[in-house]
């Protein structure tokens, strides 16, 4: 083996190591799953517990279709229902795919 075809391995697989990180680093930002992805958008929409609220809110409403969410978990107002059932469904359906 000579020294260029050493270069172009080395530099091949270091492509190859950088192209990973690269799509570990994309993984990572999904906010379906709790992963940082998660934590940044709970943080940005400041609503602590994000995916516990909204499967709450999500299998209460699959539950019992026309029955209000309980006290506890309730939202304050109608943009936080929206966005813990918009988010719950999201990640009922993606969760699945992603750990496949």
């Amino acid at each position: 083996m000579n020294l260029m075809s050493l270069f172009f391995m080395t530099r091949m697989a270091n492509g190859y190591y950088a192209l990973t990180n690269l799509g570990m680093s994309l993984l990572d930002l999904l906010p379906l799953v709790k992963l940082d992805g998660y934590w940044i958008l709970s943080h940005g929409l400041g609503i602590a517990n994000l995916r516990t609220k909204a499967f709450r809110a999500v299998f209460q409403l699959l539950r019992f279709p026309g029955a209000r969410l309980a006290e506890a978990t309730r939202p304050v107002n109608h943009r936080e229902r929206s966005i813990l059932l918009s988010y719950g469904l999201a990640a009922v359906l993606f969760t699945p795919c992603f750990w496949l």
